[in-house]
């Protein structure tokens, strides 16, 4: 088999695999559909389909990255086709809650940065969760949906790096505060 036949054969097996999650992803949310469900049932239903939407994004960014080795557009045009599909399923299934995971982040730094009590750690974590959003958006082509556009990411960005640039001024002080306190106690005992 040539170097592009391998590409392309690779490509297209990573694309079904996330075919086959996206529907898995859809099993999964029709039982959380389900009324009366134990809780314990429900937190493995939604910890699976967390766990099946970062796989699928990690696949469809995989495979995206084969295909870029391809330089046969007749195969190009056959795999966007296929990849518009599984990023439907996804956008169908999972926008509003890749939504309401950004707002909660935006709502997080907001409220932060108004407060002006900061927690160690906090822009870090919200950075994280972040970055999995907006690659999520990448991978599956929705950067362009109203409410997640590069401006409305770009603000969000803004706030978490304001807070980690706050925090490291904040905390830093706090220890610079606690080694003078050690100096004048060492001074007054010396």
């Amino acid at each position: 088999m040539r170097s592009s036949e391998q590409v392309e054969s690779r490509a297209i097996h990573i694309l079904l695999s996330a075919r086959a999650v996206a529907e898995d992803m859809e099993q999964f949310r029709h039982h959380l559909t389900v009324p009366d469900l134990p809780p314990a049932v429900t937190d493995l239903l939604t910890e699976e389909l967390e766990d099946a939407t970062s796989r699928l994004s990690n696949l469809i960014s995989l495979a995206i990255a084969e295909i870029n080795h391809s330089s046969d557009s007749k195969f190009r045009n056959h795999f966007d086709a296929l990849l518009t599909e599984v990023r439907g399923r996804w956008v169908r299934l999972h926008l509003k809650k890749i939504a309401a995971r950004l707002a909660y982040i935006d709502r997080q730094a907001t409220d932060t940065l108004s407060s002006g009590i900061y927690r160690l750690g906090l822009a870090r974590r919200l950075e994280a969760a972040y970055s999995e959003v907006r690659t999520t958006l990448v991978a599956m082509g929705a950067l362009d949906t109203p409410g997640l556009e590069s401006t409305v990411l770009n603000d969000v960005q803004d706030k978490i790096t304001a807070l980690a640039e706050l925090e490291n001024t904040t905390f830093r002080l706090l220890d610079l505060d606690r080694e003078s306190g050690r100096q004048r106690e060492q001074f007054i005992a010396g």
